[in-house]
């Protein structure tokens, strides 16, 4: 019998693996916790500690049993992935053992060459194998941000197995490789021996802000962050964040005092537990120093709206809803704002199903049922150019189609929040990414990037958003560029 703080905690997996799965929570929560999902690592290879240390921890705040398997590794590195788990929850630890549980465990192997799934780090991103006739050598440096994103990855790729999800909503892989800072195939071709140095304010420690935090406080860097959240921890964010654990569900600490944890060792970390508005406020007043680069990771459009009027240099966004996630960029005089991208809608025009129509040629008969995937006989029945532009949502909930379009706000809009860790942390490594690439200078670059978790990075829509000309951003250019 679950108790009713498991319950709370799991409630939004449940939810979204119920939506996935055409299973019940109730049937869903029995069969998550007897899962078995046996991890073995190869601690020569680089990132492979790292990336095991994330894997174990994002699937230990779902239920189920983890078993790994020691292998050669030092009993100190053991003790430390063992009390890793533990500190998320002290009720499910982390079993080591010397060999193979049953067979009905799923498997994975985080390095070059092992048994079931293999998880491989490279560079700023990594490679997840299934076939076992592809060959991978093991890369010569790895990133702590390909480490953490191939630990999401797979983590992703586990939660698939373990909740049976449907055919249509998922993409079997039988060979993923993608950087989250060249956004290509190809994650291993940039130079990884990169210092950042940082100036920065994160706006938002919940979900993707805490898995922004988890990956700047394993990367080389230094500089000053500025942490803004007004909200405490609490139980059901254990099951949904990449930081806190046990401790923090009975102390309650302010969120942003979670994320100073993790970051406190290299950067000079300020904490403002407030809200994003008496923060702007507080700018504008002179009693907050402007941020030139600002990481938001906010629930609500109007939450972002707010943080855009700060007006910095660059401000990078990621967003996250069901088991979709995106990014969007806003340079200062370089394009789209962040209303641009999440514009309030006018009521007086037509609405968002009537746009959504005109654009994708489909009835709103059909867009109405927002709960139901886009079956494949309705693309195909469609003109080429709109056949083409909805082939990567085939499967996908309609639902999705507004916000992939630009026709609405982040993906969460509704009030809906982040719902399981290896989406927002796949999320956090995308606006991670993008913050390592401007330092890279990495160009032609996407404005906007999205996909589904359960299909995979390297079906994403990468678009170059214009401008919206009738925009506050365009309408006020002259004054936003002379304030700032």
């Amino acid at each position: 019998m679950r108790t009713a703080c498991v319950g709370l905690e799991h409630s939004r997996a449940l939810l979204l693996a119920s939506g996935v799965s055409g299973r019940t929570a109730q049937a869903l929560e029995q069969l998550l916790e007897q899962n078995q999902t046996a991890v073995t690592v190869d601690p020569t290879v680089s990132g492979a500690l790292l990336a095991t240390r994330v894997l174990l921890t994002t699937l230990r705040r779902q239920p189920g049993r983890l078993v790994l398997l020691r292998g050669e590794m030092p009993h100190p590195i053991l003790q430390k992935l063992e009390e890793a788990v533990a500190a998320i929850d002290p009720t499910r630890p982390l079993q080591i053992v010397r060999d193979w549980p049953n067979e009905r465990a799923i498997r994975v192997h985080v390095g070059a060459d092992g048994a079931g799934l293999r998880a491989l780090p490279e560079g700023f991103g990594g490679h997840l194998v299934r076939d076992r006739q592809i060959r991978l050598p093991a890369p010569a440096t790895v990133h702590p941000l390909g480490a953490i994103f191939t630990a999401a990855l797979a983590a992703g790729e586990v939660f698939k197995e373990v909740a049976a999800v449907l055919p249509a909503r998922r993409r079997g892989h039988r060979h993923l490789r993608f950087c989250p800072v060249s956004l290509s195939a190809r994650p291993g071709v940039l130079d990884t021996t990169l210092r950042l140095d940082l100036d920065l304010v994160l706006f938002g420690t919940g979900a993707v802000g805490t898995g922004a935090a988890l990956i700047l406080s394993e990367s080389d860097g230094e500089g000053r962050i500025g942490l803004v959240d007004e909200q405490r921890y609490a139980p059901e964010n254990r099951g949904t964040y990449s930081l806190g654990g046990q401790l923090d569900v009975i102390e309650a600490p302010w969120k942003v005092d979670v994320a100073k944890r993790a970051l406190e060792a290299q950067y000079t970390v300020t904490t403002f537990p407030t809200s994003v508005d008496t923060f702007v406020t507080d700018v504008d007043r002179g009693s907050a120093i402007w941020p030139r680069m600002v990481l938001c990771a906010l629930d609500s459009r109007e939450a972002r709206h707010r943080a855009q009027d700060l007006w910095p240099d660059v401000l990078i966004d990621g967003a996250t809803g069901d088991t979709a996630l995106g990014l969007h960029v806003a340079r200062a005089g370089e394009g789209p704002c962040v209303r641009c991208f999440l514009p309030v809608l006018d009521q007086d025009g037509p609405s968002v199903l009537e746009r959504l129509a005109s654009i994708t040629g489909l009835p709103i008969s059909s867009l109405i049922h927002g709960d139901e995937l886009l079956p494949d006989e309705e693309v195909d029945r469609l003109p080429p150019a709109q056949r083409a532009l909805l082939e990567p949502h085939r499967g996908t909930l309609k639902c999705g189609l507004a916000q992939a379009f630009g026709l609405t706000s982040a993906p969460n809009e509704a009030g809906y929040r982040p719902s399981i860790p290896f989406v927002s942390l796949q999320a956090a490594c995308l606006m991670v990414g993008r913050l390592i690439a401007l330092r890279l200078g990495v160009k032609s670059l996407p404005n906007f990037v999205q996909y589904d978790a359960l299909i995979g990075p390297d079906r994403a829509t990468q678009e170059v958003r214009p401008q919206d000309q009738e925009c506050y951003c365009a309408a006020r250019a002259a004054v936003i560029a002379q304030v700032r």
